[in-house]
């Protein structure tokens, strides 16, 4: 009966609108090139979710019984008068004053029959905080306060040195989210959107609105500025790859040494200049015919073991190491370990996946190439053969 209602209310545009997904989606799967990589990656890729939405929900509802668990027994505690022997309450609110105050070095605590005293220097900011958080332990009685407060911390010897006291915050303004947090917070987004198709209008699509955001964080558990990459504290994603090559550590070094060189065997990078000995200007061909550029420094160098390098501030916010490990055998073991925060976040990094077009498919890519190169001699590169020579003018 819902979905007869739901229906009704959404009309022709539903059917459209499921038409073109689904003439998107045939298209994008039965590419002639890359079609049949792409089924087995929707194929990984809808195993992986599984797997993973299984382990999300154990996980959420563990959370959610321990929650409630904790709540039940906090309820009943403080329902219920705690008296406590004074050294157990002192030990307590000596434990409790290093996240209260950010000098509890020098406040002196005396607790006799449950009334706490408080002698020494507190700063004015941190004392209202400190006096009602005491008294709402559970086995304080009272709370005498015979601090000396100080507006700042001047010459007080125990007022000295930098300390933040963290106080608690509201955790859905946290960057991420609690199992349970998350489970709620999905459900009610999903509500809403089914809600919001149902009631159509203004009303409806804020509510659609809405509960889609709420159900993408959930899912993806990240900020909203982290998700478009406004958050300049992101670590952002990071990627590692190990590579063989049936060649002498030395040789593959020397091949990989340099960046300018790079370009002609690695597809996806459109140019490498060099300002000086140790900084690049990269240019990178992006997703629908888009452009990247980035400046980068090389901050170490181990002839043949290792390469690392950083982005410049102000571009393109990446960094990463090459590793060069001989194998035994006459070959050589390349692993690369690169972070880097891609351009729109997470739903850049989404649309860059869809067409196939992020750095993990573009370094498997060019890796692949690499390796060819070095062990045959030649590769394809943009439709035409590249020999190694021209690596090593």
């Amino acid at each position: 009966m819902l979905a007869l209602k739901l229906r009704e209310k959404v009309g022709p545009e539903l059917g459209l609108l499921t038409g073109l997904g689904l003439g998107a989606a045939f298209m994008y799967l039965a590419d002639p090139h890359r079609g049949r990589r792409r089924r087995a990656q929707v194929r990984d890729k809808t195993m992986w979710a599984m797997n993973h939405a299984g382990r999300a929900i154990d996980r959420s509802l563990r959370d959610l019984a321990n929650r409630a668990q904790g709540l039940l027994t906090q309820t009943i505690a403080n329902a219920l008068p705690e008296v406590l022997p004074d050294e157990v309450l002192h030990a307590r609110v000596q434990s409790r004053l290093g996240r209260l105050v950010s000098h509890p070095g020098a406040i002196e605590v005396s607790v006799r029959e449950g009334r706490v005293t408080l002698r020494g220097d507190v700063l004015e900011n941190e004392a209202r905080r400190l006096i009602c958080g005491l008294r709402c332990m559970r086995g304080v009685r009272g709370v005498d306060d015979y601090l000396n407060i100080h507006g700042e911390a001047g010459s007080v010897p125990g007022l000295q040195g930098q300390r933040t006291v963290r106080c608690p915050d509201f955790e859905l303004l946290r960057p991420r989210w609690a199992p349970a947090t998350r489970a709620v917070v999905g459900a009610g987004g999903l509500g809403l959107m089914l809600a919001g198709g149902y009631r159509r209008g203004l009303a409806g699509g804020v509510m659609g609105a809405m509960g889609t955001v709420m159900l993408m964080r959930s899912i993806t558990n990240v900020g909203p500025l982290e998700g478009w990459g406004l958050d300049r504290r992101c670590r952002g994603i990071t990627v590692q790859k190990t590579a063989i090559i049936n060649a002498p550590v030395e040789r593959v070094f020397e091949l990989l040494v340099n960046p300018e060189k790079l370009p002609r065997v690695m597809e996806h990078i459109q140019e490498v200049k060099k300002v000086d000995d140790r900084h690049y200007h990269w240019t990178m061909r992006g997703p629908a015919g888009t452009t990247l550029s980035w400046d980068t420094e090389v901050t170490e160098i181990v002839p043949n073991e290792l390469l690392a390098w950083r982005s410049e501030p102000g571009t393109m916010k990446n960094a990463g190491v090459l590793q060069f490990e001989p194998t035994g055998n006459g070959g050589t073991r390349v692993h690369i370990r690169m972070s880097y925060v891609p351009p729109g976040g997470f739903v850049g990094e989404t649309i860059a996946e869809l067409l196939d077009a992020d750095p993990k498919h573009l370094l498997d890519e060019d890796m692949a190439r690499f390796k060819t190169l070095v062990e045959r001699g030649k590769t394809r590169v943009r439709r035409r053969v590249v020999k190694v020579e021209e690596l090593e003018d």
